[in-house]
């Protein structure tokens, strides 16, 4: 109680308070609650974290999943925020909920750099709502335009918060006069004791939106940020309440559902601007910082060279430019990956790999207790990375699984099959490494992990609970973080994961014709899997931009 009592105004003392409690009743869910919330308000990130997951696991409930998305923000970690945002399944979440926990979510995306996918995230039905909550949507979206420069719009969409606005949660008709030119005089009378100017300023200063009782990360400029005083607009629920954060429902087609949304406004946008004249002479490669390689039909195919390619990839080291190998692909670790690329006349390390094996295994850890049993219908590198992740690998329904993670294997059959079926009836998540329907071959495509998510789907009736491979934007936005690139391109040969997935990470991509799309079917594809550019092959990052674009 004392907590709670103390959380709005002194968050320190409130943690110090339940911090007591959990030394005195640590089995007892709502004291580990307390804990993460205070925490939060307080600023300690990775106990936030820690304490809310132990909440989750005790209570059996997953709430307040827009402040553990904030406190990825806080650490730095804008990917795992959102793949909290996608982790949650389409209904199960009130209206105000779902929408805080988008706001989160595409300030993650502004955080990475994306500002024009962090306003299509925020590009929702319920900006024309009437609800309580739609100010601060209004006041989100506003804020990601203003960062985006595009301020007439900003100040429509600040008026239109600020209209909205009643219980005064935001600074929406402040920032409204600050885009018009108006500066308030906000000077303390000349005889103001100095501790109540201090006290005034505290309290002002750390909401993220004027008459907000709530921090929710907005205590820190965030990266998307640029003047010092702008308030964030990314706030997670009030700190304290008893929310259900896991995705919403609503109406049909009117909420978040998990997915970023794709078409023409997500086509256009971008971790940084294409390449303002895409009919210059300059090499494709000349602006990118990154070179996102697909492999199966672009580096190779089974464990033959794609020709050209080895010599490509040179040409890129030589020119001191930086690659990151992606895989859907999760029969292989990225030891393996790599020697295998080093056989292949590629050189290449173990940390330029990024795997849909490694993506599952580090969800799974996300979301489960250490040591959790998990099921692996997959290869002994998919295992292997469950292992890494700190989870118990099991292979029978019997040992009661608290997920099923499934990803390709040649040897994957029936049996297999047969225990995850029973397994996820029985309760367990399910997690896919991708859904590629085949795999290139030298003989020919052959059935992918999809045609094998697919019979699971069929035996169920029902999809699984989370894919963390491509098309998934996280997936590309983790190569991304792992190099530490502002600007990549991702070469692929499949419209339907690798191109879809540039094209929803806000990325621009070339298709190579040396797997499984064709040029045809690249020049008739919708906004939301058109590549930016077609070539031929891997020589294509070296011809002039305007030969290539799509």
């Amino acid at each position: 109680m004392a907590a709670g009592q103390l959380i709005d105004e002194d968050p320190e003392q409130a943690l110090a308070h339940a911090l007591a409690a959990r030394r005195q009743a640590s089995r007892i869910a709502a004291v580990r609650e307390a804990v993460g919330l205070a925490a939060y308000r307080a600023g300690e990130w990775q106990t936030a974290i820690a304490e809310l997951r132990t909440y989750h696991r005790m209570s059996g409930r997953r709430t307040h999943l827009a402040v553990l998305a904030d406190c990825e923000r806080a650490l730095g970690r804008p990917a795992r925020a959102i793949d909290l945002y996608r982790s949650v399944k389409p209904g199960e979440l009130p209206p105000a909920e779902a929408i805080e926990l988008l706001i989160v979510a595409a300030g993650a995306r502004a955080d990475l750099g994306q500002r024009e996918a962090a306003i299509a995230m925020l590009q929702v039905a319920e900006l024309d709502r009437t609800e309580p909550w739609v100010a601060r949507l209004r006041y989100a979206y506003a804020d990601a335009l203003l960062g985006a420069g595009r301020k007439a719009e900003a100040r429509e969409w600040f008026a239109r918060a600020a209209e909205a606005d009643e219980d005064l949660q935001t600074d929406a008709a402040e920032r409204l006069l600050e885009l018009d030119g108006v500066v308030l005089d906000l000077a303390e009378p000349a005889d103001a004791k100095p501790a109540e100017a201090d006290s005034e300023a505290a309290e002002g200063g750390s909401d993220a939106a004027a008459g907000e009782p709530e921090p929710a990360g907005g205590e820190r400029e965030p990266a998307d940020q640029e003047p010092a005083d702008q308030e964030p607009a990314d706030q997670a629920p009030a700190a304290g309440t008893d929310e259900e954060v896991e995705v919403a429902a609503g109406e049909a087609g009117e909420l978040p559902t998990g997915e970023l949304p794709t078409g023409e406004a997500e086509a256009a946008t971008g971790v940084a601007p294409a390449p303002s004249e895409p009919t210059k002479a300059e090499p494709l490669v000349t602006p990118y910082d990154l070179v996102i390689l697909d492999l199966d039909g672009v580096v190779y195919i089974g464990e033959e060279p794609v020709p050209g390619a080895a010599a490509a990839i040179g040409r890129l080291r030589q020119e001191g430019r930086r690659v990151v190998f992606a895989t859907n692909n999760a029969s292989r670790a990225a030891t393996e990956v790599a020697a295998l690329l080093t056989r292949l006349g590629i050189e290449a390390t173990a940390d330029e790999v990024v795997t849909s094996a490694a993506i599952a295994a580090d969800t799974l850890a996300d979301r489960l207790p250490p040591g959790s049993p998990v099921l692996v219908v997959g290869a002994d590198a998919l295992a292997g990375e469950v292992r890494r992740a700190g989870l118990t690998v099991v292979a029978s329904a019997d040992d009661r699984p608290a997920a099923v993670v499934q990803g390709y294997a040649p040897h994957v059959g029936w049996r297999q099959l047969a225990e995850a079926c029973l397994a996820i009836r029985a309760g367990a998540q399910w997690i896919v490494t991708n859904t590629d329907a085949t795999l290139p071959s030298p003989r020919g495509d052959l059935p992918g992990n999809g045609s094998l998510v697919a019979a699971l789907r069929t035996a169920l009736g029902r999809d699984p609970d989370l894919v963390v491979g491509k098309p998934q934007p996280a997936f590309f936005a983790g190569a991304a973080a792992k190099a530490g690139a502002s600007r990549p391109l991702v070469v692929g040969d499949r419209l339907d994961t690798d191109i879809e997935g540039a094209v929803r990470a806000g990325m621009d991509s070339l298709l190579v014709l040396t797997g499984v799309s064709s040029e045809a079917e690249a020049r008739a594809a919708t906004a939301e899997s058109r590549p930016t550019y077609v070539g031929a092959d891997l020589a294509a990052l070296f011809e002039p931009a305007a030969a290539l674009a799509s």
